[in-house]
């Protein structure tokens, strides 16, 4: 199985049209799952400030999944320089989306049940080991499991991302995970949304945006008014320690005529499977990161 990331550099590469036709693919890097490479890129990425792309893999030829870093090139037209700066074990699990914080900082999810958040420093000096730090292993009483994308970041470095199981219902939830006051203290873990009461969405698949005034958005990959999935708002209480406010945006209904008998059925959790198929991968399977840019 071939899985690509798309992304979308045009403003990293130079500003493209909204025109299509105005725009092309470029290959940026294959993947081959050998010799320490990545195979089954995942998660979101992200950018850094100096154009260097920061992404995860499924697996590894080690068995668990990785995260790297491509460094574009110096001149037009040379070779993007890819680079794996964290190996995961197979125990660890997968790695799913990634976010850049403050001082370059990468904030990552392990795809694994029940799953964890742990961050990676950069090195002082270049060329140097990148730091390690779990901030949250998820699976306590009410707590989510299974994060599958990564996380968002929001006003004082406040992490937010969504969980595939665990909370009330055991159908996903909606975490924060708030810094600590000092360096070296302990992040705070809360749950601000258990999914699964009524027509509510369940198992989120993707990670959520924060909105300017701090309401937080996302999908889920099933559940609503018709069992296919929602958009949903969270906003924040008016006073701290208040609960959140969930509102469905959109419930999707993919065929208005489809018998309930029929309809989508609840997304499988990808990790497991994902992890073992890419676990050594064949040279067929190598994935690819592209570009869309101005011609």
């Amino acid at each position: 199985m071939r899985f690509a990331v798309l992304l979308a550099l045009a403003a990293a590469i130079g500003a493209a049209p909204n025109n299509p036709e105005t725009r092309t693919f470029k290959t940026l890097y294959d993947f081959t799952g050998k010799n320490g490479d990545g195979a089954g890129p995942w998660g979101s990425i992200a950018l850094g400030s100096d154009g260097v792309i920061y992404g995860s893999t499924t697996g590894s030829a080690a068995g668990g999944g990785t995260v790297f870093s491509l460094v574009p090139p110096a001149s037009p037209g040379g070779k993007w320089k890819e680079a794996q700066l964290w190996q995961m074990s197979p125990v660890d699990g997968s790695a799913g989306g990634v976010a850049v914080g403050a001082g370059g900082v990468l904030y990552v999810t392990a795809i694994s049940d029940p799953g964890s958040v742990f961050s990676l420093t950069p090195p002082a000096k270049t060329g140097g080991a990148w730091t390690e730090a779990t901030l949250w292993t998820f699976g306590g009483p009410g707590d989510g499991s299974s994060p599958i994308d990564g996380v968002a970041i929001g006003g004082g470095g406040v992490l937010y991302g969504t969980t595939y199981r665990g909370g009330v219902y055991n159908l996903g939830t909606v975490f924060s995970l708030t810094p600590p006051t000092t360096p070296g203290g302990s992040w705070t873990e809360a749950v601000l949304w258990s999914f699964g009461n009524g027509n509510d969405g369940t198992h989120p698949l993707a990670p959520v945006a924060v909105g300017s005034d701090g309401a937080l958005y996302g999908t889920t990959g099933s559940g609503g008014a018709f069992s296919d999935g929602t958009v949903f708002s969270l906003t924040p209480p008016a006073s701290q320690g208040g609960a959140w406010t969930e509102n469905i945006l959109l419930s999707f209904e993919r065929n208005k005529e489809t018998q309930a008998s029929e309809r989508t059925p609840r997304p499988e959790l990808p990790s497991a499977a994902m992890a073992r198929s890419m676990a050594r991968p064949t040279a067929l399977e190598a994935s690819t990161v592209t570009a869309r840019c101005s011609r």
